[in-house]
This record gives structure tokens, C-alpha cells and sequence, in this order.
């Protein structure tokens, strides 16, 4: 590995090699986070500002992504969506 290239970071979730990696550089505009399929190491990263990167995890923590691994995905991300919001059920009242 080239030591003076950057330190990319795989996830813990990362299944058969099948996932992202990400790593962070310091340019002469500041800070960069990248992107990149661990199949394909060689290619170009995609690039991200700090703003840019918070504002995609936070959209990705919240399930607006889902619908792009397909329906079932979307489905399962809005029962849990309706499941937080439906209110504890009351206790049962005492019988006598």
C-alpha cells in the first residue's frame, strides 16, 4: 500500500467485500471526503465537501434512500417509521 496515499476505511458491516469505503484528504480547499466501491480500488472516488457529506448521511440515516434499493426496502423503512410513532398502548384497566 502507498503510504502517501490515503488510509481508506471499510465498513464493519461490509458483507463478502461487497461494500463502500471511505477515506478523507486535505487539499488546497480544505478538507475532501471520498468515496469508493471496494471492487473497483483503481477508479476515480466520488468527492464530497464536509457540508456535502454530513448532509448525505443524515438524509441516509432518515431512510430517504431507501427507495433506491428497491420497494421492499421502502416498505420495511416506513413500518419502522410508523412503528416509532405510534403512541405505548395504555395499560389494560383492573378487573374486579
Amino acid at each position: 500500500m502507498d503510504s502517501s496515499g490515503p488510509a481508506w476505511r471499510k465498513s464493519s458491516h461490509s458483507i463478502r467485500g461487497n461494500c463502500v469505503e471511505i477515506a478523507w484528504r486535505r487539499g488546497a480547499e480544505g478538507i475532501n471526503i471520498m468515496v469508493r466501491d471496494s471492487k473497483f480500488p483503481g477508479r476515480e472516488p466520488l468527492v464530497f465537501t464536509p457540508g456535502e457529506w454530513a448532509e448525505f448521511l443524515g438524509r441516509a440515516k432518515t431512510g430517504d434512500f431507501d427507495v433506491l434499493a428497491g420497494a421492499a426496502a421502502a416498505r420495511e423503512t416506513q413500518d419502522r417509521r410508523d412503528l416509532a410513532s405510534v403512541p405505548a398502548a395504555a395499560p389494560a384497566p383492573a378487573r374486579s
